[in-house]
């Protein structure tokens, strides 16, 4: 079935939402606050996912991937945001108008995705820095975050690799684990 899906660049301005996408009924899911970090994101990185797409009146209706639309939308009305106009094409996949599980496509994208834990954050963020030479202030704006968020997650590399290792596997909780470092530091 995806095997029909054929990638093409569509400009933003021609871009709507579909009435089949799962979110659609939930407008605080497009909150400017709600999607901040993923703003941010494709400001700095670009769109990592291509956006699901359908031909409907004329247009392109977005059928996964409506957050990254509402992000690629405030980019063109934020004058700051460099390189985002309602004519900047971006990649999507287009589903066939004849498609019998379009609500089954849009629930998919979102029912499967798993959520980062804050370890895999923590060595993230250090891997940047480490290896990509990336300070808490760079990753901070890459991320749509506070250079205090990020710094407190780079804190879990105080915690004894040992604890950060039970708390992933969850013999212990996040809770339990940042304890025991403020114990041992004490």
């Amino acid at each position: 079935m995806t095997a029909n899906f054929t990638p093409l660049t569509v400009a933003i301005g021609d871009l709507i939402p579909h009435p089949a996408n799962v979110r659609s009924n939930s407008p605080e899911t497009y909150d400017s606050e709600n999607i901040a970090h993923l703003k941010a994101s494709i400001a700095v990185l670009g769109l990592l996912q291509p956006l699901l797409v359908q031909k409907f009146d004329g247009k392109y209706a977005v059928l996964a991937g409506g957050r990254r639309h509402a992000a690629l939308n405030e980019l063109v009305a934020d004058k700051a945001a460099k390189g985002f106009t309602a004519k900047t094409k971006i990649d999507c996949r287009l589903v066939p108008e004849d498609c019998d599980v379009t609500t089954a496509l849009s629930l998919a994208e979102n029912i499967t995705q798993a959520p980062m834990n804050a370890i895999d954050e923590f060595e993230a963020f250090a891997r940047m820095m480490e290896v990509d030479g990336q300070t808490p202030e760079t990753i901070a704006k890459t991320f749509g975050t506070t250079v205090a968020a990020v710094k407190g997650r780079l804190r879990y590399g105080l915690i004894h690799p040992d604890i950060r290792a039970a708390a992933r596997a969850k013999t212990i909780t996040l809770d339990t684990m940042k304890a025991s470092h403020v114990l041992c530091v004490d």
